[in-house]
């Protein structure tokens, strides 16, 4: 299985996507997979949507002519919802999700491929991954800097005794969250086959 997922990003933030292949391996004491990450970077800034949602796309049939299933998770935050428009049109038959990000641990499935999805679960599924080894990240400039941004991935209190869950400092962001998009997926679909509810 290849998932792939897409965060499309802001004026200031780049669009950035992550493509991960399911191996043959379970992590230790889990149902779930070990992921090889095949890619993860960023995507040039103020790429026009109708491009983002081509790049995806496109780069999902690649695989799917390949001979493997793929999933494609598009953040469908803000700005997001029309790229998942624009590649659900590119492509009907491509199954596209999307994932609108909420608060603390928020799950609600709204629709067929439609979920909200709060941040700290998003955070969580990453956590678990790499606390089991069960990301296969490549020594690769993309790599490199999506285990740069995970480092500096923290947890900060808010004002209504929540948490928030962002890069330090001024830090992006971008690459962890395509991270967690493909990941999230891709870990439900595992779940769902093992019977484990989500």
């Amino acid at each position: 299985m290849i998932s792939i997922g897409m965060d499309v990003g802001h004026d200031h933030d780049p669009a950035a996507l992550a493509v991960l292949q399911a191996t043959d391996r379970l992590r230790d004491g889990s149902h779930r997979p070990v992921w090889d990450v095949l890619e993860v970077g960023n995507i040039a800034l103020r790429t026009p949507f109708q491009e983002l949602a081509a790049l995806a796309v496109d780069l999902a049939l690649e695989f799917r002519i390949a001979g493997y299933p793929v999933v494609l998770t598009i953040d469908a935050t803000g700005l997001g919802g029309p790229v998942v428009e624009l590649a659900r049109t590119r492509s009907p038959d491509l199954q596209v999700i999307a994932l609108t990000i909420g608060g603390g641990r928020t799950l609600t499935h709204h629709a067929p491929d439609e979920y909200t999805v709060g941040k700290h679960r998003l955070t969580e599924v990453l956590q678990v991954a790499l606390e089991q080894q069960g990301l296969l990240v490549p020594d690769t400039p993309g790599g490199e800097a999506f285990t740069e941004q995970a480092r500096r991935f923290v947890r900060k209190p808010t004002a209504g005794g929540g948490q928030k869950h962002e890069a330090a400092g001024s830090g992006h962001d971008d690459l962890v969250l395509a991270m967690e998009l493909a990941l999230w997926t891709g870990d439900t679909f595992h779940d769902q086959q093992a019977g484990v509810p989500i």
